[in-house]
């Protein structure tokens, strides 16, 4: 007769609540809830200590989730799971059985709300820092398309990493150069980068760049590299003596400025707005149509002011400052706007030199025509029209240019010589 030990017995019996039986419901978990209620249950083995209990683990709601007991008591017999060993009835089947329509206004608001937040959490694009020249390295120098006697040249800040790559000007497929090029009236029909040779010959502008070296962004160029190019592209002006010089992009014609400011003489007359004639554009076919009223007929309009409201106006002495944002309490001088309607006020001068006369070579600027760059294509293609029709006056002989300041190449010379003596001295300085 074997003798059962009182630990194997208990085991036994622990073991036995565990056997499958057919239509029987397995019992619920010791400390579990009662249909009585949250009654908590002790069993004999837990009493003794001799079977430790380990407490479930508590399961945390998720922000946009709903309590139980605060569910439509309609969804209890919605979906209904009678297997075996589950520890909750069908009425406690509610929880594998959400519908959306059981969710409350303020957790629909929420889960809104956090889809929202999830859209703003979008990274943004990191502006590019400064690249050294060996960082591109192994692309090569992009040609310029130049020939003596241009009608007008296009300048930029560099040539882009696929233009180098592919070997012509403005080649990156977002860019919107060509285009322009063709709604401005600059060619006769469509081109691509691939024909920027054939620019020269056929229309008589050309194509060129500040800085040589390409860059996959402006941003990976210096202000003070672009500042000290400026002397090797007003030699290139002064051999190829082109009437008009369109600079693609505001932010390289600030670093050109920041020298000829410097460099150039007083004007000999008072400067006035030169009246440009924009030709039609009939080359639209009904694509990109123009609904927005035009900048230029707004200017020339009559006031949108009554003369019998002129009465009621405020006098310009009772209008008071704005209050600076800082706090300070100073005044801030209003930035002027930028118009790309008009030529740059600098001139620089080709003296008669063999069979060419004297001419003067003036500048114009137009918005950058990146992929980046937001300018509405309707404005981009007006700016590129008044850019052609300036470069048509040029021609005709019919712009005077004694309003215009002349630039001197010995000052500017000395500017550049003196930003170069004090970026040396503050190397010398920080070693």
């Amino acid at each position: 007769m074997s003798s059962t030990s009182p630990s194997s017995s208990r085991i036994s019996q622990h073991l036995s609540r565990f056997v499958y039986e057919p239509g029987v419901r397995s019992p619920r978990k010791p400390g579990g809830p009662s249909r009585a209620g949250n009654v908590q249950t002790t069993t004999p083995e837990k009493a003794a200590g001799s079977v430790p209990h380990t407490p479930s683990p508590k399961i945390k709601k998720s922000p946009g989730s709903t309590p139980a007991t605060t569910r439509s008591k309609s969804s209890a017999g919605k979906r209904s799971y009678t297997g075996h060993g589950t520890d909750h009835d069908a009425g406690d089947s509610t929880l594998d059985s959400i519908d959306a329509s059981d969710m409350s206004d303020s957790t629909q608001r929420s889960s809104k709300r956090r889809r929202l937040e999830t859209a703003r959490e979008k990274p943004k694009k990191i502006p590019r820092g400064y690249a050294a020249p060996e960082v591109y390295a192994h692309l090569d120098m992009l040609p310029d398309r130049l020939r003596e006697g241009l009608d007008g040249l296009i300048r930029l800040y560099s040539p882009g990493k696929m233009s180098a790559t592919l070997g012509h000007h403005f080649a990156h497929p977002t860019n919107k150069f060509w285009p322009a090029l063709y709604r401005g009236g600059f060619t006769d029909k469509p081109f691509t980068a691939m024909d920027d040779h054939l620019m020269p010959a056929l229309f008589n502008f050309g194509l060129t760049n500040l800085v040589p070296r390409p860059t996959s962004e402006a941003a990976e160029l210096s202000a003070h590299e672009m500042r000290l190019a400026v002397p090797s592209l007003l030699e290139k002006l002064k051999r190829y003596r082109p009437g008009l010089v369109c600079f693609v992009g505001k932010g390289i014609w600030d670093k050109f400025e920041d020298i000829v400011r410097k460099a150039s003489e007083a004007p000999e007359m008072a400067w006035e707005s030169i009246e440009l004639n924009l030709p039609q554009d009939t080359q639209n076919d009904g694509e990109d149509e123009d609904t927005k009223p035009d900048p230029v007929k707004l200017e020339e309009g009559p006031s949108l002011v009554s003369i019998d409201d002129a009465e009621t106006l405020p006098d310009a002495t009772d209008i008071k400052p704005e209050p600076s944002p800082s706090g300070t309490g100073k005044k801030r001088k209003p930035k002027a706007a930028f118009d790309w309607t008009q030529p740059r006020s600098y001139k620089l001068v080709h003296p008669a030199e063999g069979d060419c006369a004297e001419s003067d070579t003036l500048f114009w600027v137009v918005p950058s025509t990146s992929g980046l760059e937001r300018t509405p294509r309707e404005d981009l293609w007006r700016y590129f029209r008044l850019a052609k029709a300036m470069s048509g006056r040029i021609k005709e002989g019919s712009v005077d240019t004694r309003m215009f300041r002349e630039i001197k190449m010995d000052r500017v010379y000395e500017e550049v010589n003196d930003i170069k003596e004090k970026a040396e001295a503050k190397a010398r300085k920080s070693l």
